[in-house]
């Protein structure tokens, strides 16, 4: 009974850590691939000065990158 009982035991501990693994790489595949599809949002075309600079309204940024200058 005892044999039986540690068995079931690693068995348990087993699956409990494959489990957690398996979670951890989905969570993180999932995460990698969000943060990509953000970062390839459309930026708007802002109109460039005759120093080159960007100007325009920053509420049609995505991210504080693609601001204007």
């Amino acid at each position: 009974m005892r044999v039986y009982s540690k068995g079931i035991r690693k068995l348990i501990g087993l699956v409990i850590i494959v489990c957690v693994v398996g979670g951890v790489l989905g969570y993180q595949s999932s995460f990698a691939k969000s943060t990509n599809n953000q970062s390839s949002e459309h930026s708007p075309n802002y109109p460039e000065n005759e120093n080159g600079q960007t100007y325009g309204s920053s509420s049609d940024a995505a991210s504080p990158e693609t601001d204007p200058n």
